[in-house]
């Protein structure tokens, strides 16, 4: 898969993810505010109502004006019943309520009752339904909670998908390209499973660097972009390279000229000084020199670091 359509690909359901949490608060919120406001309506309008009436029966006997007001109290907690249980009490109401209001205790008695227990429904409801609110706002934060691991996973996986697909290929090109700076002409560019534009861009510039090393060591390129004299040159330069990488300090293979042909990684973030040294190992005194000259021919020279300058 292409870079492009890979990072699109993870950013499109990153953003997917962020739209649904945003999308899931937003029907939260909308399903939260009618249940409140439905407690409001349904239920504390009756409790209104009751306490209304018990104030009322509180002067008994009442006025006509107070009656009239009883009157409406009643008619408003009728219109508004929400629990099967106010059917009953509302009708005991209704049968002691006359009664109760010229001061018959008896009366009076059984009409405070029924009020009381009209409240307690109301107040029973409004706790049922405040409860079933809680539970949709922790259902809510758990569903949010969840939207949020899966974007944090997503957002680990194309972290680690970054890395591996442009990072590391971006570090190999600037490892191959510090390497020919430095003067080593055996190193290429070797990426595991890049994608199809790093691959492309890797062959393109290997192919520059044999060019290169061929016309330095006055080869022949074909139109392939193989080496017409230089047979298995590749896999030379790849066991070259595999040697020196072995070597747990800093390396290099020198060739005729006091020419680098080849380093190890541990020797590509060496000061300047260090490297300058290597095109020197025969001229320096001897308790100059900081690499160590091992002849593996009458031509390649292996050096190796034997102490770094204090910082």
């Amino acid at each position: 898969m292409r870079v492009r359509t890979e990072i699109t690909s993870l950013l499109i359901a990153l953003l997917t993810l962020q739209i649904m949490t945003s999308l899931g608060a937003i029907g939260l919120l909308s399903r939260m505010a009618p249940a409140i406001e439905q407690i409001i309506e349904e239920n504390s309008y009756s409790i209104i109502a009751v306490e209304q009436m018990l104030v009322i029966l509180g002067d008994a006997p009442v006025s006509q004006a107070e009656r009239d007001r009883f009157d409406e109290a009643l008619a408003r907690a009728n219109t508004n019943i929400t629990e099967p249980e106010e059917a009953p009490a509302l009708q005991t109401i209704e049968a002691h309520y006359q009664a109760a209001l010229i001061g018959d205790v008896q009366a009076r008695s059984e009409t405070i009752a029924a009020l009381s227990e009209l409240a307690s429904i109301n107040h029973s409801s409004m706790a049922d339904m405040d409860e079933r609110a809680k539970r949709m706002g922790i259902s809510g934060a758990w569903a949010a909670m969840i939207l949020g691991v899966i974007s944090v996973f997503l957002g680990l996986v194309f972290a680690r998908r970054l890395l591996h697909r442009i990072v590391e290929p971006a570090e190999g090109f600037q490892a191959t390209a510090r390497a020919f700076n430095a003067g080593d002409l055996l190193r290429r560019v070797h990426l595991d499973a890049p994608p199809p534009e790093f691959d492309e861009t890797a062959r393109c510039l290997n192919t520059l660097l044999d060019a290169h090393q061929a016309q330095r060591h006055g080869g022949q390129i074909d139109a392939t972009g193989e080496h017409l004299s230089m047979a298995g040159a590749d896999r030379e330069r790849r066991l070259v390279l595999a040697l020196l990488d072995d070597l747990d300090r800093p390396a290099a293979l020198i060739g005729p000229d006091d020419r680098i042909l080849a380093t190890n990684a541990a020797a590509l973030d060496l000061p300047h000084e260090l490297r300058i040294q290597l095109r020197q190992l025969d001229s320096l005194p001897e308790e100059e020199r900081r690499w160590s000259a091992r002849h593996l021919n009458d031509e390649l020279v292996l050096a190796t670091l034997i102490s770094e300058p204090a910082a």
